[in-house]
């Protein structure tokens, strides 16, 4: 299986328009800490997680935000900090 980054923005934009579309342009982060399976165990599906960390979708934020001001540069890695936002909006089911 291989995913393509173009198929990937294209349907992120895809989504975002569609929100806007309906009025919606934001979201209240009304949670802070989540439960997060570490990543040596979390595409394990045969084997429980042993331990769980906390993520917290306030950090996340700041570190996209510091991303979006040229305070730090882009990485890879900040796609996680992405990913959690974007997790807590699917999970409140906007239209």
């Amino acid at each position: 299986m291989f995913v393509e980054f173009p198929i990937l923005e294209k349907v992120t934009k895809e989504i975002f328009n569609h929100l806007k579309q309906l009025g919606i342009e934001g979201i209240e982060l009304d949670k802070d800490f989540y439960w997060n399976v570490p990543l040596d165990q979390k595409y394990e599906p045969y084997n429980k997680p042993t331990a769980l960390d906390l993520g917290q979708l306030s950090d996340d934020l700041q570190e996209l935000q510091a991303i979006q001001k040229g305070e730090v540069e882009p990485s890879g890695h900040a796609l996680v900090a992405l990913g959690s936002i974007l997790r807590f909006i699917g999970e409140r089911k906007p239209m």
